[in-house]
């Protein structure tokens, strides 16, 4: 054999194997895509078509049911007056039910009112003279009438 047969069986040889490596290889097509999840400030963001200020205390809420229930809460004490804000995505309520809003610091509950449909999501805004800061607790409950302590709890979260 020459040398110049050997080396065009080399070249032959690593022609096709580079040809196999690639024809083997996934194509890009077929790259598994990996959703991306929304963080619950993004979300409710997306829902309420807002921005989130930066300058207040946030908390996200967690998800009681299993729903797939999202809120935020925000809160701040300027001035003397006390700001409470929750945005929540929630499931529509049946019935007479109606969405409620809870404060809770060690064993007391404080009641700050039901929740409208505003904006595609469910909004509650509370404020009042006097400093609240000492209820770290928020609660979103599921209640057939406006009582002393939630019924149901659906979201909750703590500052």
């Amino acid at each position: 054999m020459k040398k110049k047969d050997v080396l065009t069986g080399v070249f032959i040889l690593a022609a096709l194997a580079v040809l196999i490596f690639y024809w083997q290889q996934p194509s890009r097509d077929d790259e598994m895509v990996v959703p991306q999840t929304l963080s619950v400030k993004d979300r409710i963001e997306e829902v309420f078509s807002l921005k989130i200020p930066d300058d207040v205390e946030k908390i996200e809420l967690e998800d009681k049911t299993g729903q797939g229930m999202v809120g935020l809460a925000m809160r701040k004490y300027e001035d003397e007056k006390y700001t409470l804000t929750i945005l929540a995505d929630l499931v529509d309520p049946e019935g007479t039910e109606k969405y409620q809003g809870w404060l809770k610091k060690e064993d007391e509950i404080r009641y700050v009112g039901s929740f409208i449909l505003a904006k595609g999501g469910y909004i509650l805004d509370y404020e009042v003279f006097e400093n609240l800061n000492d209820y770290r607790g928020v609660i979103v409950s599921l209640d057939e009438k406006a009582g002393d302590s939630p019924e149901k709890a659906v979201l909750e979260g703590s500052f």
